[in-house]
């Protein structure tokens, strides 16, 4: 896809630059984005499962009776 963007033919070389940094750093955040949804439990910011488990207590408590 970076490399894609070299076979614009733009006159100012000062705005091509910016476009594919623009677009590296719109890939990298991407990225970033799925590797941190994709491992909640990790890292400095987490999910406890004290959430989860409320919810889930939550959900059951409020079931209608079959």
């Amino acid at each position: 896809m970076v490399g894609f963007t070299y076979l614009f033919g733009l006159e100012s070389t000062t705005i091509h630059i910016l476009m594919v940094a623009a677009l590296a750093l719109i890939i990298a955040l991407a990225l970033f984005t799925i590797a941190s949804l994709d491992f909640p439990f990790r890292g400095v910011i987490t999910v406890g499962p004290d959430a989860l488990r409320q919810v889930l207590g939550n959900i059951e408590n409020t079931r209608p009776d079959n």
